[in-house]
């Protein structure tokens, strides 16, 4: 897995899928939202991209970084729970607060380069 010159991050991970004010049984339904899996994961100073694996499209969804509110980790989110900790993106659209979850299988140290990329491009999109 090559990065791109503008990618800050990129990383293999399992999408958990995306809940509704971060409840553990509201599921996002909207768009490509809804579909779980494994797929890619990266960053640029703009957006947040995920693509599944196996699927043509060439983004299953973005999440700008503006839309971003806060970040964290835990070991459920819509309705799934996980062992290895989830990377749990808070962010608003359309007056809704959403939490979409992604976990690094088997890299738990990833998870923490991770945060701190995150909290680095949104502290520079304040500025």
């Amino acid at each position: 897995m090559t990065r791109k010159k503008n990618e800050l991050i990129r990383s293999s991970v399992h999408y958990f899928g995306t809940s509704l004010g971060g409840g553990f049984f509201g599921r996002y339904k909207a768009e490509k939202f809804y579909e779980r899996g494994s797929g890619e994961l990266w960053l640029t100073n703009n957006a947040l991209y995920f693509r599944r694996f196996l699927t043509m499209d060439k983004f299953a969804f973005k999440i700008p970084i503006n839309a971003i509110t806060d970040i964290s980790s835990g070991h459920a989110i819509a309705g799934k729970i996980s062992l290895p900790p989830i990377l749990k993106i808070h962010w608003e659209k359309d007056d809704e607060t959403l939490v979409s979850g992604f976990s690094i299988p088997r890299k738990v140290a990833e998870l923490s380069q991770w945060q701190l990329k995150l909290t680095k491009v949104m502290k520079a999109k304040l500025k």
